[in-house]
């Protein structure tokens, strides 16, 4: 195991980028030193948050498990410099509770979420996450892109305009932002 370690030329993890031993006073320098190893060298560096998010209601029913959660499904549109990306975005809220916490829910299409987990189905533990007071909102990740090798297709077409290069971050990057942007807007409704 030591002989492989040596191979990979792996960097040391209390020496800094200079070779300074890493103290407690500069330990948060060497954990930015590390990201940006970890993102160059392994996960791609983390595209920035450019889009500003907009809203609107598509759907709304009072009225879902027994009357006790509100369901809103929204139009989420992304304005980046280079165009708009829209995604639809399920929100259940628990009714009487105030700023609930949100679960937030990751998969395919938002349209393949709703009919999978609308009221009645046994996927979705409403029971279980409403009682408790929890809202519970979808990211459809693969509504922003696919899971494959093209970045010239839905959100990565606005996230890499200019095509991504071999130190960007890669799909996981690209869910986690737009993860990331359903985070923003869930906190701002």
């Amino acid at each position: 195991m030591i002989q492989r370690l040596k191979y990979l030329h792996l960097p040391e993890i209390l020496k800094m980028k200079d070779g300074t031993p890493v103290t407690p006073e500069n330990w948060a320098a060497r954990q930015k030193e590390l990201m940006t190893i970890l993102q160059e060298n392994l996960y791609g560096t983390f595209p920035e948050k450019t889009a500003k998010i907009s809203a609107v209601e598509i759907l709304h029913h009072e009225e879902i498990y027994h009357g006790t959660v509100d369901f809103t499904l929204y139009k989420v549109s992304l304005s980046f410099p280079t165009g708009i990306f829209a995604l639809e975005i399920p929100l259940f809220v628990p009714k009487d509770v105030e700023n609930p916490p949100c679960l937030i829910s990751l998969g395919g299409g938002s349209r393949a979420f709703i009919n999978r987990y609308a009221p009645g189905t046994p996927y979705f533990p409403p029971e279980y996450v409403f009682k408790r007071g929890i809202a519970v909102a979808y990211a459809p990740v693969m509504d922003a892109t696919t899971d494959d090798a093209d970045f010239s297709t839905g959100i990565s077409a606005f996230i890499y305009p200019e095509g991504r290069n071999g130190k960007q971050g890669g799909k996981l990057a690209v869910w986690a932002l737009t993860t990331s942007y359903v985070a923003d807007f869930i906190e701002a409704d």
